[in-house]
């Protein structure tokens, strides 16, 4: 099966993102913040990479393609920012009066809310298409039909 990206860079990015994650952890992690707090970015750091993780392999082994892989790799990109700096939700913080986690849980559902519309979009588009093959193929076995009654050969 051809894939758009090679195994060997898939490894390199898994690789790199590993290397990226590990020293941001250590450099990155801000120190501000409850115990708890601690917790939740590094449950949710953990669960982005992992997720990005299982994103690339399923790339490589080919059980995703790539324009789909987008749909799961950026939004992942964007938690593990919100992760790292996460005062770049104090805006939000601030207006809504929202809880970093209350803010994080709101991002993943307004996420997973736009990955079912584009899904949903490309599942009625696949119900068109089948559709119409199906038109197609009616139309065509009534043509033969008609050429094997015209043609006196024998039904099948």
């Amino acid at each position: 099966m051809k894939t758009l990206f090679p195994n060997w860079l898939l490894r390199i990015v898994v690789l790199g993102l590993g290397v990226i994650f590990a020293w941001a952890l250590f450099k990155l992690w801000p120190s501000e913040g409850t115990p708890a707090m601690h917790r939740i970015r590094a449950l949710l750091a953990l669960l982005s990479l992992g997720f990005l993780l299982a994103s690339f392999e399923s790339i490589r082994r080919g059980k995703l393609k790539e324009g789909y892989a987008l749909l799961w790799t950026l939004p992942t990109f964007g938690m593990l920012f919100l992760c790292f700096l996460p005062e770049s939700l104090e805006v939000v913080h601030q207006y809504f009066g929202l809880a970093y986690s209350s803010v994080m849980a709101g991002i993943a559902f307004l996420f997973l809310l736009c990955a079912v519309f584009v899904l949903c979009r490309i599942l009625t588009r696949q119900e068109r298409c089948i559709v119409q093959m199906a038109q197609r193929i009616a139309l065509l076995e009534a043509r033969l039909r008609e050429t094997r009654e015209n043609n006196g050969a024998p039904r099948s």
